[in-house]
C-alpha cells in the first residue's frame, strides 16, 4: 500500500513539473511574416502559434493563419489575406454584425471594423482592402482580450513593390 501511495505521490510531482513547462513554453508570441504576391511584397505579423493555409484561384490567392490565442487552443482567431480579383468586397459577410468604423485611408485603403456575438461573447472583426494593390487582409473572431494586439499587427502591415 505504501509503494502505490508512493508511485500516486510522484506521478503527481511529475505532472505538475510536466504542466508548468508546457505553460511554460506555451506563451503565446508575435511572429513576422513575408509574403510574396505578384508584383508586391507584404510584411505581417501574426500570433504564434498557428496554423497557415492557402488557396490558389486563376486570379489571385487566400492565405491564412488559424491564430491560438491562448495554450488551452479553445481562443482561436483567423488572418487571412487575399490578393487578387474576382471576389466580392467586403469579404466578410456583414449580414449579422455590427459595423462600428468604416472610413478611407487617403485614397487606398477602406478600412471597417465592428464587431458581432458568438456563443455570447463579443467577437472583433476588422477588413482592410488596400485597392491600389488588390490586397484585402481581415481578421475575425477576435476576443475584447485580444483585440489591441490585432489591431496593432493590422496597423503595422507594410505593402512594398517588388521591381
Amino acid at each position: 500500500m505504501k509503494t502505490v501511495k508512493y508511485y500516486l505521490f510522484l506521478m503527481l510531482i511529475m505532472c505538475i513539473c510536466f504542466g508548468q513547462a508546457y505553460s511554460a513554453d506555451c506563451v503565446p508570441s508575435i511572429t513576422t511574416d513575408t509574403i510574396y504576391v505578384p508584383n508586391n511584397t507584404i510584411i505581417i505579423q501574426h500570433p504564434s502559434p498557428s496554423k497557415i493555409g492557402m488557396l490558389s484561384y486563376e486570379e489571385g490567392c487566400f492565405e491564412w493563419y488559424t491564430c491560438y490565442n491562448d495554450c488551452n487552443f479553445l481562443d482561436i482567431s483567423v488572418i487571412t489575406i487575399h490578393y487578387g480579383v474576382m471576389v466580392n468586397l467586403p469579404l466578410i459577410d456583414l449580414n449579422d454584425k455590427v459595423v462600428t468604423d468604416e472610413f478611407i485611408l487617403g485614397e487606398d485603403i477602406l478600412i471597417r471594423r465592428g464587431y458581432y456575438m458568438e456563443q455570447n461573447q463579443k467577437k472583433y472583426f476588422r477588413e482592410d482592402n488596400y485597392f491600389k494593390w488588390r490586397i484585402n487582409i481581415t481578421y475575425e473572431l477576435v476576443s475584447e482580450e485580444h483585440l489591441k494586439d490585432y489591431e496593432r499587427m493590422l496597423n503595422n502591415v507594410k505593402i512594398y513593390k517588388t521591381p
